[in-house]
C-alpha cells in the first residue's frame, strides 16, 4: 500500500458518488462522497506515518496536522463535517437525502479532493517511475445496440506495467500471452499506439518501457483489442500525474481500436474506459454517458475455442438494411434502455432482439442457435453475441441464474466438442484501475 494506491480510492468513490448523482440515488451518492473525503484524508495521515483506528480519529488528526497548522483551508474542514453529517443522516436517518443535500456533498468531495491532488503534486507524493495497471474486457452491442451499446466486465482483462526510461521514445519489451502473434513496433500495437499519440498531445518527450499481459484470446469478442488500448492510455495517464481527465482519455483509446480492428468504435473503449453500461449517442461529435443498471444484473459471458476476425465480422456486414428491421431495431433500443433504468427484467428481456447484426454474424459462431435456446432455456433474460464473437453473453436476474446459465452454455458448445471458457460478473462500474506504483 502507497500513496498512490490509497488516493486512486478517493477517485474511485468521488467517480461512483458523481455517477450515483446522476442516477437519482442520493443515498448513495452522499455515502460516496464522504468515503472520497476520507480516503484523501488517510493519504494526508499516511504520508506523515499517522495511523488512526476510528473515522473521528482520523478527522481529528487531520485538523490537527493540516487545518490548525494553515496546509489547507478552513473551508476544507466545513467541507469534511457536512459530508460527514449527511452520510451519517442517510446511513441511520429514516428521512431522504434530496438531490440538493447530495448535489452539495458531492460539490464537497469535489473540492477537497483537488486541494488533496494539488498538495500531494506539490510535495512530489504522487510522482512514480513504474505502473502496473488493469483494465477490463466488455461486452460491445448488448444485442440490438450496434457500435453504440456496451458494458464492463470484472473479468477477464489486460495488464500493462510501465516503466520511465531516460532516453525519449516508446519500446514494447514484451508482450505475455499472445503467443508472438502482436506486433512489437509501437507504432504498429494498440497498447503503444495510444500513447504515442497521447506523449504528442501533451508535448512530453518521456520514454517508457512496456511490457503487456495478454490475459484474453484475439479475436475473442470480449474487447481484446480494447483492453490493451485502455490499459495503455490510462496507465500512462496516471505515470505522468494525470494531465488529462478519465472522459479525455476516450479519443485516444478509440485510436488503438482503429489500428487493431480498421474502425474507431467505442462501444467497448468507453465502457472498459469509464466504467458500467455505456451508450455512444454520437460519434460525431463524440457524445458518450452512463446508463444506471439493477444491481441483480449479471452477465454471463462464454469465450468457445474458435476465432473470429473482427475485421471479417465487419466487413460480412450489410451497408443498407430495411425499414421494417429499423423500426424494430429501434424499438428495442429504446425498451432496453429503459428497462434497465427502470429494473424492468421482463422488458430487458423483451429488447434483447437484434433483428439487423445477429442474424448475419451468428453464422460464423458454430452451434448459436443451439447455444442461444440453452441460455433462454435456463432461465436467461437474453443472450447474443458478445461484440464480434464467437463470445457469446447472457444477461440474467442474480448470480444463480447466471452461473446456471453458464453452464449449460458451455455444454451446449461441448456436446459438439467445443471447449470453453466462461465468466460471471456484475456490471462492472470502475473500468480501469492501479495495481502497483513505484
Amino acid at each position: 500500500m502507497n500513496s498512490l494506491i490509497i488516493f486512486q480510492k478517493a477517485e474511485d468513490c468521488l467517480q461512483d458518488a458523481t455517477d450515483f448523482l446522476e442516477q437519482g440515488r442520493y443515498e448513495a451518492s452522499v455515502n460516496r462522497a464522504y468515503y472520497s473525503i476520507f480516503h484523501c484524508i488517510q493519504v494526508l495521515l499516511w504520508i506523515e506515518n499517522i495511523h488512526t483506528k476510528s473515522h473521528e480519529g482520523a478527522h481529528n488528526q487531520f485538523r490537527l496536522k493540516y487545518i490548525k497548522t494553515g496546509i489547507f483551508p478552513l473551508d476544507s474542514n466545513v467541507w469534511l463535517q457536512k459530508s460527514y453529517e449527511k452520510r451519517r443522516f442517510s446511513d441511520y436517518d429514516y428521512d431522504d437525502i434530496i438531490s440538493e443535500e447530495a448535489n452539495e456533498s458531492v460539490e464537497n468531495a469535489k473540492n477537497f479532493f483537488n486541494i488533496t491532488y494539488q498538495f500531494l503534486s506539490q510535495n512530489s507524493h504522487l510522482s512514480m517511475n513504474y505502473i502496473k495497471a488493469f483494465a477490463p474486457a466488455t461486452v460491445a452491442n448488448v444485442a440490438c445496440g450496434f457500435d453504440i451499446f456496451g458494458f464492463a466486465l470484472d473479468e477477464p482483462g489486460d495488464i500493462v506495467e510501465l516503466r520511465k526510461r531516460d532516453m525519449p521514445g516508446i519500446i514494447i519489451k514484451d508482450i505475455i500471452g499472445d503467443e508472438g502473434r502482436l506486433p512489437r513496433e509501437p507504432e504498429r500495437n494498440a497498447v503503444s499506439v495510444v500513447m504515442l499519440k497521447f506523449l504528442e498531445h501533451i508535448g512530453s518527450q518521456q520514454g517508457i518501457e512496456v511490457t503487456l499481459h495478454k490475459n484474453m484470446p484475439l479475436g475473442s469478442g470480449m474487447g481484446s483489442s480494447s483492453a490493451s488500448s485502455v490499459v495503455g492510455i490510462f496507465a500512462i495517464n496516471e505515470l505522468l500525474g494525470r494531465p488529462l481527465t478519465q472522459r479525455e482519455l476516450l479519443p485516444f483509446a478509440m485510436e488503438g481500436e482503429r489500428i487493431a480492428c480498421g474502425a474507431a468504435h467505442a462501444d467497448n473503449v468507453g465502457p472498459a474506459l469509464l466504467g458500467g453500461f455505456v451508450v455512444i449517442r454520437s460519434y460525431s461529435p463524440l457524445d458518450v454517458f452512463k446508463v444506471k443498471v439493477p444491481d441483480e444484473l449479471f452477465c454471463t459471458l462464454v469465450h468457445p475455442d474458435v476465432e473470429v476476425n473482427t475485421k471479417d465480422a465487419r466487413y460480412i456486414l450489410r451497408n443498407e438494411v430495411s425499414l421494417k428491421n429499423t423500426i424494430s431495431q429501434m424499438g428495442n433500443v429504446a425498451g432496453l434502455i429503459a428497462g434497465l433504468m427502470q429494473e424492468d427484467y421482463d422488458l430487458v428481456s423483451r429488447s434483447m432482439v437484434d433483428v439487423i447484426i445477429e442474424p448475419v454474424r451468428s453464422i460464423l459462431i458454430p452451434e448459436f442457435d443451439h447455444v442461444k435456446q440453452a441460455a433462454l432455456d435456463s432461465g436467461a433474460l437474453g443472450c447474443s453475441i458478445s461484440g464480434a464473437g464467437p463470445s457469446m453473453f447472457a444477461l440474467s436476474r442474480g448470480r444463480d441464474t447466471a452461473e446456471r446459465v453458464a453452464k449449460t452454455m458451455s455444454e451446449a458448445f461441448g456436446s459438439v466438442g467445443i471447449t470453453t471458457k466462461s465468466y460471471v460478473s456484475q456490471i462492472n462500474q470502475q473500468g480501469p484501475k492501479v495495481l502497483e506504483t513505484a
